[in-house]
């Protein structure tokens, strides 16, 4: 036989558990928002997309920061970021056509950004000369930098 009351603690056990079980999902949920804005925002550019036409390359960047301090910085670093081919998602494809001719990048400030919202800034890097045949990388003096 059942003593008075042991029905009722059972059901209590449950709601703890499943009180438990909700507070520990929020914590993971809290978490796991709290890393993806920390990533989206440590500061270190990146490479989300590349459209090539022969050796002219148009790109979409994000800066990962809140603010760019310096467009023309920023712009000589996402070029040596291209030379030294050091971007973290994308690795561009210089071994069958070569370094880029010319670049074309629109710059936002974090990948939900694209597509949603006008670009922070953009720029190019095209060679001085109209129909030039060398690349970023062999003759940086024969070439312009460009910031709209």
């Amino acid at each position: 036989m059942r003593k008075i009351g042991e029905g009722l603690l059972i059901p209590n056990r449950s709601i703890k558990k499943n009180v438990v079980s909700v507070l520990v999902l929020v914590v993971v949920a809290i978490a796991l928002v709290v890393l993806i804005r920390k990533h989206a925002y440590s500061g270190i550019p990146d490479l989300r997309s590349t459209i090539t036409s022969g050796n002219d390359y148009y790109m979409s960047v994000v800066s990962n920061s809140k603010t760019i301090e310096n467009r023309e910085e920023f712009a000589k670093q996402i070029i040596q970021m291209c030379i030294d081919n050091s971007f973290k998602s994308v690795i561009l494809t210089n071994d069958e056509n070569g370094y880029p001719r010319k670049l074309k990048v629109s710059v936002y400030h974090t990948t939900e950004e694209i597509g949603k919202d006008d670009a922070v800034f953009q720029f190019s890097y095209e060679p001085k000369e109209l129909n030039a045949e060398y690349d970023i990388r062999s003759n940086p003096e024969k070439y312009e930098l460009k910031i709209f």
